[in-house]
């Protein structure tokens, strides 16, 4: 999220590590919570970490697939050609 100049020096930085929620209705902006004022705010400007959001969902694949419980059973098919 983008800190406007009235709430900056010339020297801080520029933007905020936030969480996205979502969108809004009916409104041309992103919803996000912002964990360090501890409140959401709704803004135009924001620019997403792809890198981190593709890890964070492999990881939470690749946790599925390592619940997934496997059998020693052969299923047999009623089929005789299978």
């Amino acid at each position: 999220m983008h800190v406007s100049g009235d709430e900056r020096s010339k020297r801080d930085v520029k933007s905020k590590k936030c969480i996205f929620l979502g969108y809004k209705k009916c409104v041309k902006g992103y919803k996000i919570w912002d964990p360090v004022d501890k409140k959401v705010v709704i803004t135009r400007d924001a620019v997403f970490d792809e890198q981190f959001m593709l890890q964070q969902n492999q990881e939470k694949v690749q946790m599925k697939l390592e619940h997934i419980p496997t059998t020693s059973k052969r299923i047999e098919s009623s089929n005789p050609r299978l």
